[in-house]
């Protein structure tokens, strides 16, 4: 799930930005799937991971507070 969600941030993020671009600089994606397939094209398969490691970390400890926060809250309810 991770590695899906950082190849579709990656694109989603270079799509928003790119109407902020002078013309010159413009990617043209038509969509998701063009970019991705540009961006392993251009840049290579592994530039798509990069971040990966941070975005899993930042996962695991946003999934640890939630769930010990709802653990918290389900048994003071009780």
């Amino acid at each position: 799930m991770v590695l899906s969600d950082e190849i579709s941030e990656l694109v989603m993020v270079r799509m928003s930005a790119d109407g902020t671009l002078p013309p010159s600089q413009r990617l043209h994606y038509k969509n998701a799937i063009h970019g991705l397939y540009r961006i392993a094209k251009e840049d290579g398969l592994a530039r798509c991971f990069r971040g990966v490691q941070l975005t899993l970390a930042r996962s695991v400890v946003m999934n640890a507070s939630q769930l010990s926060w709802y653990v918290h809250l389900s048994m003071s309810a009780q």
